[in-house]
C-alpha cells in the first residue's frame, strides 16, 4: 500500500515553491502589461477619432476637395503606422512570455 506522507512525492518543496513564485512573476508581468497595452490602445482610439473629427467639420466647399482628401489620407497612414506599431508591441509581449 502506497504511503500518505509528504515524502512519496518526486518533487522537492523548495522546488514546487519556487515553480509556483515564478508563475506569479510572470502573471503580475502579463497584467502590467496587459494595462500597457490596453492604455495605449484607449489613446490610439482617442488619436483616431480626433483625427477624424477634425476631417468631418470641413465645410461643404471643402469636402472632397484635393486638400481635404490629401489630409484624409495623411489621417489614415498616420493611424495604420500607429495600429502596426501597437500590433507590433503586444506581438513582441506575447513572443517574449512564452
Amino acid at each position: 500500500m502506497p504511503s500518505s506522507d509528504s515524502h512519496g512525492y518526486s518533487m522537492p518543496f523548495a522546488s514546487f515553491r519556487r515553480s509556483i513564485l515564478t508563475i506569479r512573476s510572470e502573471q503580475v508581468h502579463s497584467e502590467m502589461n496587459h494595462d500597457s497595452n490596453m492604455q495605449d490602445l484607449e489613446l490610439f482610439q482617442r488619436q483616431v477619432f480626433a483625427r477624424f473629427h477634425e476631417l468631418s467639420l470641413a465645410k461643404a466647399d471643402d469636402f472632397l476637395s484635393v486638400s481635404w482628401i490629401h489630409k484624409l489620407l495623411d489621417a489614415f497612414t498616420g493611424c495604420q503606422e500607429d495600429f502596426r506599431a501597437i500590433l507590433c508591441k503586444i506581438k513582441c509581449c506575447f513572443q517574449n512570455h512564452r
